[in-house]
């Protein structure tokens, strides 16, 4: 059985949790700064900020959370485009209430505790069953997106709520593909050679073409024999 996890951390996520880790306020050593400089691409200066703007979010943290209530969507710090961090909060709160000086508070769609909740629904999936989808590697909840985020394939993506279907049983026929020129999806089916619209073998996740008019197919990886499902197609 392939191993999954719930979630893993980016190396931005990393190396800031590292810094976080290593030193309160200001005080890393040369060493750590000029890692932090390297792998994150800052200068001395936005170091400097961005160590300000870090300890503003451990001040400040668990009371804009408190001040948002039920409304809250999480918070991070953020790289804006001139290169300068800022202290982000996010809420669902109609007419966002005030932050401190140096907080910026953004409108969400949908709360932390929703997102969590979504998240910790895969996770019972997960133990329930024994395993994930293929191709599925990790999930986890991203606050910047207010999303929860699936690794699929080795690549990030989002999806809606509703989107997502969980079933305790495996599918017993191929699921179908169809995508669109332009489409993200596109240039992956393009790749491993997938026309327009293909089908994902029931048994073991393979892929292959589909004609319009087949209504069986042969998976040309485990070999086995599958109706199509037509009737639920992506």
């Amino acid at each position: 059985m392939r191993k999954f996890v719930p979630w893993v951390l980016s190396p931005l996520v990393l190396a800031i949790s590292m810094s976080a880790a290593a030193a309160s306020g200001d005080l890393l050593s040369p060493a750590m700064r000029a890692t932090m400089q390297r792998d994150l691409n800052m200068t001395t200066a936005q170091l400097s900020q961005y160590l300000a703007v870090e300890r503003l979010a451990a001040r400040q943290r668990a009371a804009v959370a408190k001040s948002q209530g039920e409304h809250y969507a999480g918070s991070w710090i953020e790289r804006k485009a001139n290169g300068d961090y800022e202290f982000v909060v996010a809420t669902t709160a109609p007419s966002a209430k005030g932050a401190p000086s140096g907080i910026t508070v953004r409108n969400a769609r949908h709360t932390l505790a929703q997102l969590k909740a979504s998240k910790d629904e895969l996770d019972l999936h997960a133990s329930r069953s024994g395993s994930v989808p293929a191709g599925v590697y990790a999930w986890g909840v991203d606050v910047q997106t207010n999303a929860v985020t699936l690794d699929v394939n080795r690549q990030s993506v989002t999806v809606e709520r509703g989107e997502v279907e969980l079933v305790a049983d495996k599918p017993r026929k191929w699921s179908v593909v169809r995508w669109n020129a332009g489409d993200d999806e596109a240039n992956r089916a393009s790749q491993a050679n997938l026309g327009p619209t293909y089908g994902v073998c029931p048994n073991c996740r393979g892929r292959a073409n589909l004609a319009l008019d087949d209504t069986q197919r042969k998976c040309p990886v485990c070999e086995l024999l599958f109706e199509i499902d037509w009737g639920s197609e992506c």
